[in-house]
């Protein structure tokens, strides 16, 4: 590789549009539910993104519904003259959570027919599907292409050379059946919360590029030396090997009106992802990200035949002794939980100005933190929290009590760790990671080994094990329950029930 050259241009100006194109899956589609499902198989239409349940489709709750949060053996209240009125058939409510108008759980198979283009025929193609629930299987004029487990993540799948020009039959099968054991309870998953919902609720997307392309895009901040770390991958799908040159440009936020580019040139090799890393020296007045600045800036990266860009902020979020610190002042975090509950929709918000909203309550209220119990938001909520200045804890494998040591969770454990880092690690608000909610089963030996290699791989961040337990000397800070001012059963013998207003 070439040296690196690095310059400042003075009010230069970014196009961050990356080359490629779009194609739109969201509309009219056909659906069939499972044919094990004692509801019609016939086929039904909907609108997509949507769910399920917001078109009215499955069955009505009732005493013999399967649900997916358990409480199967607390039927007993269904016996209990209190409860008596809503234990029938006409009236039925269950007691333990807000009950949706219509309850489907199994595979439910999304169908509508594609128009690829002429000329894509040699292009990159990939199908991104936004927030599915949960797992998803790809079928293309009847042949699999592939299965999808990303829980908290967009699906991508590569359709290159398989997706033709023409028209083609894209079948999907969304599954919302509990696919890997992380626990009944999961606000990710579970009725107790957002509910357990069928269908897509994101951005449905083809979408095609060259066949030298560039991919994961990274940006490693490092606010005491005002520089960065810029990685990305140079996607090589033909069958020849060339040198190509790059730029990448940093655009400052908003009110700070210099630009800083950098250039090299990398040989990406005949079907081969070939890695690049360059540094970038930012400047003393580079400004910083905070609560109280959140400066957003972008990188851009540009090889002719592709451009990508990402969004982060300039900060380092650190421990000093027993303190948090934002770019080496000790900070505090006022926080609240987030346990995905959006009762009018039974799914999060997939708008970037409806999680404005919620942040800009929570800092009414003075608070500058929220930790998201057990789930990983969609993309839109990280970029309100990046604008807004609120510090997140997200936990990556959206799970509460699973069985920790057993190698179906385990493997997949790390697999969505990963997916989520890449898909959302750029954002200056995610501060805190957790694997997730009180674990069972052999915590100690995985967790110990999960943060140990999170912090080698992602220093962006502070690493810890499961939220309440348990305390490992591998973490960088800790979760207990133990300083809340109301624990679980206390009641009115609680610190903030049952004692005068204190500091500590």
């Amino acid at each position: 590789m070439k040296s690196m050259m690095v310059s400042i241009v003075l009010a230069g100006v970014l196009s961050q549009q990356a080359v490629a194109e779009v194609i739109d899956l969201s509309g009219k589609w056909q659906v069939t539910l499972s044919t094990n499902s004692t509801l019609k198989s016939a086929p039904l239409h909907v609108t997509l993104p949507g769910s399920l349940p917001g078109h009215g489709i499955g069955e009505r709750p009732s005493l013999e519904t399967n649900w997916t949060g358990g409480r199967q053996s607390a039927k007993g209240w269904s016996t209990d003259e209190r409860y008596a009125k809503y234990a029938t058939k006409e009236n039925f409510k269950f007691p333990f959570w807000l009950n949706p108008e219509t309850y489907y759980v199994g595979p439910a198979w999304y169908e509508r027919e594609i128009d690829v283009p002429a000329d894509w025929k040699d292009k990159s193609i990939e199908l991104m599907l936004e927030r599915p629930h949960w797992g998803t299987t790809l079928v293309i004029d009847g042949k699999e292409i592939g299965k999808h487990l990303g829980l908290g993540v967009p699906h991508r799948y590569d359709l290159t050379g398989i997706l033709t020009p023409g028209k083609h039959k894209l079948t999907l099968c969304v599954d919302n059946r509990m696919l890997v054991p992380i626990g009944e309870s999961s606000h990710s998953v579970s009725d107790h919360t957002q509910g357990n919902w069928n269908g897509i609720v994101g951005r449905m997307e083809l979408i095609a590029q060259s066949r030298m392309h560039l991919d994961n895009l990274q940006i490693w901040p490092d606010a005491a030396n005002r520089k960065a770390k810029v990685t990305f991958d140079l996607v090589n799908q033909t069958d020849q090997t060339d040198r190509t040159d790059y730029t990448i440009s940093v655009k400052g936020p908003k009110g700070f009106d210099c630009t800083i580019t950098a250039s090299g040139e990398v040989e990406a090799v005949a079907g081969k992802s070939t890695s690049v890393s360059a540094e970038l020296a930012l400047g003393k007045d580079f400004p910083l990200w905070d609560e109280f600045t959140p400066n957003v800036s972008t990188v851009t990266v540009d090889i002719g035949t592709d451009k990508a860009s990402a969004t982060f902020g300039l900060r380092d979020f650190k421990v000093e002794g027993t303190q948090f610190t934002i770019n080496g002042r000790k900070t505090f975090l006022r926080g609240t939980l987030e346990c995905c509950i959006f009762p009018k929709t039974g799914h999060p918000p997939m708008e970037k100005k409806e999680w404005t909203r919620i942040y800009r309550i929570c800092k009414n209220y003075g608070l500058n933190h929220m930790r998201f119990h057990s789930w990983c938001p969609p993309k839109v909520a990280f970029d309100a929290a990046d604008e807004e200045g609120i510090y997140l804890q997200v936990e990556s494998c959206s799970a509460w009590s699973p069985n920790l040591g057993i190698p179906e969770f385990d493997t997949w454990a790390y697999a969505e760790t990963d997916r989520v880092l890449r898909e959302y690690g750029n954002h200056p608000s995610f501060v805190l990671m957790a694997y997730g909610n009180e674990p069972g089963g052999k915590p100690m030996v995985f967790l110990s080994a999960f943060c140990t290699h999170y912090k080698a791989k992602d220093s962006r961040r502070l690493y810890t094990s499961g939220a309440n337990w348990p305390l490992l000397k591998e973490t960088e800070y800790h979760n207990p329950g133990k300083p809340r001012i109301q624990r679980w059963g206390e009641g009115l013998k609680s610190v903030i029930n049952a004692q005068p207003p204190r500091t500590d």
